[in-house]
């Protein structure tokens, strides 16, 4: 910013002192030429550089739901929720609700952040661009499980699941399931009253867990037909194909309900994937 004001003010002297010559060979006065051709340059010179930075001092206004959430988080849920009618983004809105459903939750209101959290859902219905939607559904599933309402989580994240299944971009779809998969993992706050805190289970019975896990697959593939039948259909399209799928059906919990959806989703997608290339 300095170069640019000392290369324009030396540009307008040089203008100015042209100018005074030219005045002085026609027999005018040089020293009025040389102030005025000096003044006018100067002065736009200072207007273009001051208007920028004076505007990119001026701290940018809160956007309606960090001001909701930040209402909520001061326990102002009156205000907060008042807030959140100014919210035209269906994506912003329904985080703010989610958000404020929480502050209910750990205040002891539990049936405010139970109507909240409705008008969260209804909200996030009308979201368009669905990795958002999935995201915002996987937020409300989380804040559902942490309240203890694990049915209406579960709807929830089925929710989430069919909103997964319209996502084409396979690196958003991967976010949006890693964001169900950590939503399944909610469970109730020590914060929430009306449910008592969580017993974290013993390293004998993690352990235990963690050397079955690796026999879960071996397991489905030998036994659950299902499993077997989508594995099937997939194995045409290569390891890739099969591995997402283990992958998604993970993120659900492995959840049946959804397996035939995941399948249908994958080949989908590695259909697409063989027509574009």
């Amino acid at each position: 910013m300095e170069v640019i004001l000392i290369v324009g003010i030396l540009i307008a002297i040089g203008l100015a002192i042209g100018s005074a010559m030219i005045a002085s060979s026609k027999g005018r006065s040089s020293f009025g030429w040389f102030v005025l051709t000096l003044i006018f340059p100067i002065a736009i010179l200072f207007v273009a550089i001051a208007g920028p930075v004076s505007g990119a001092t001026q701290p940018e206004p809160s956007q309606p739901h960090d001001i909701a959430t930040a209402q909520a988080e001061a326990r102002d849920v009156a205000g907060a929720l008042a807030t959140v009618e100014a919210i035209e983004d269906a994506h912003d809105r329904t985080l703010a609700l989610t958000s404020i459903a929480t502050v209910q939750r750990e205040t002891g209101d539990s049936e405010g952040a139970k109507k909240t959290i409705a008008q969260a859902l209804a909200s996030a219905e009308t979201i368009e661009v669905v990795y958002d939607r999935a995201s915002v559904l996987s937020n409300i599933a989380w804040a559902q499980g942490e309240a203890g309402d694990v049915e209406s989580a579960k709807e929830t994240i089925a929710q989430a699941v069919a909103a997964v299944g319209k996502i084409n971009d396979t690196v958003f779809r991967e976010r949006a399931l890693a964001d169900i998969a950590k939503a399944r993992s909610a469970r109730p706050s020590k914060t929430n009253p009306s449910h008592p805190p969580v017993q974290q289970p013993s390293d004998e019975i993690t352990t235990a867990h963690n050397q079955t896990s690796t026999l879960d697959w071996e397991m489905l593939l030998k036994y659950d037909p299902d499993v077997m039948r989508s594995v099937d259909k997939l194995k045409p399209y290569g390891e890739p194909a099969v591995e997402e799928f283990k992958r998604a059906y993970a993120a659900v919990g492995g959840d049946r309900s959804v397996i035939n959806h995941i399948t249908d989703v994958i080949i989908k997608d590695f259909d697409k994937k063989i027509h574009d290339s």
